[in-house]
């Protein structure tokens, strides 16, 4: 147990390590970052249940008691775009929600020594900023967090997308003084994204013409367009939090993005949704306010060919033309 500068205890679990003093002084480390990084950036803590650092990181998200029945265990992002190396999930503990932060064991040596541009201490003020959002949007909208039912799939759907791009958002703003230079790994998933959407989307289209399996044409390209709402939600968030527009910061991306004359329209409503979501914040009475997010990813699917509805509690994808002839 460790004490942070708002006094109250913090439960660390250190998993894999080759020594009681090993994990003693990884844990040590972590801790002095949690405490100097929300001082320095303003975060609190008070929503900070445990923090859990482990080689297997896979192993311990999948163990992470969360204090009530998942419908699945976590897992890492682990796809070709990236590599998750830690989480800030949300647990129930007496009644109350808050988050627990899991990271890999090889993000404490990079708090000190960054490699390839990846800061430690950046990754930890990113999840301390989830930490800081859910605390207080919890105290905005009471009984939401962990316990909202959507009913239909399909609102479903786009209120993960949705919860997701804000979440994000969010962070990436809050955190990006710590480690301006992220931009670079910002845009560098962007970049990779927008040079192949297009063309994989259209693709996966004309496959479904010959096999008519929509699970795969939803897997493939609803993933993709779904993808890149997320992806420039880090980008817009880690641009607000620096005070410069995310054409200047990022502009291989945003000039592959004006190529992309169907997507440009939604990411800068995207842009507008966000911003206007931060500035009503404290405000916020209901989940309406994720309302245009929510249309944001419908309209994008739409333009992408593929509608979604729900089918007596399933999702029902529909295949159009949208602005992406086959």
């Amino acid at each position: 147990m460790l004490e942070n500068s708002e006094g109250r205890q913090i439960q660390y679990n250190l998993i894999g390590f080759a020594s009681a003093d090993d994990a003693k002084a990884a844990g040590d480390r972590v801790a002095r970052a949690i405490d100097e990084i929300s001082k320095e950036l303003g975060l609190s803590l008070a929503g900070l249940e445990g923090v859990t650092v482990a080689f297997d990181y896979d192993a311990a998200l999948a163990q992470l008691d969360r204090g009530f029945d998942a419908s699945s265990p976590l897992t890492r992002t682990n796809d070709e775009i990236g590599d998750g190396c830690a989480m800030a999930p949300l647990v129930e503990r007496n009644g109350r929600v808050m988050t627990h932060l899991v990271f890999r064991a090889f993000v404490v040596p990079l708090i000190d020594s960054p490699q390839s541009g990846v800061s430690g201490k950046y990754i930890v003020a990113h999840e301390l900023s989830h930490v800081h959002e859910h605390y207080f949007r919890d105290r905005l909208l009471p009984n939401i967090l962990l316990k909202v039912k959507i009913a239909k799939a399909d609102d479903a759907v786009l209120f993960d997308v949705a919860d997701t791009c804000w979440g994000e958002y969010a962070a990436c703003l809050f955190s990006a003084p710590i480690h301006p230079e992220q931009t670079k790994l910002y845009e560098m998933p962007l970049i990779d994204l927008l040079g192949k959407a297009k063309n994989e989307i259209i693709e996966a289209k004309k496959e479904w013409l010959v096999n008519h399996e929509i699970g795969k044409l939803w897997q493939r390209a609803g993933t993709i367009a779904l993808s890149l709402l997320k992806y420039f939600s880090y980008l817009l968030g880690h641009a607000a939090g620096l005070g410069k527009p995310a054409h200047e910061l990022a502009s291989e991306a945003w000039a592959l993005l004006e190529s992309n004359v169907w997507l440009l329209p939604w990411i800068k409503k995207l842009d507008e949704a966000l911003v206007a979501m931060m500035e009503t914040f404290e405000e916020w009475k209901s989940l309406e306010v994720f309302e245009p997010l929510q249309q944001i990813a419908r309209g994008l699917l739409a333009d992408c060919g593929m509608t979604i509805s729900d089918s007596k509690g399933s999702l029902y994808v529909g295949v159009g033309t949208g602005k992406l002839s086959v």
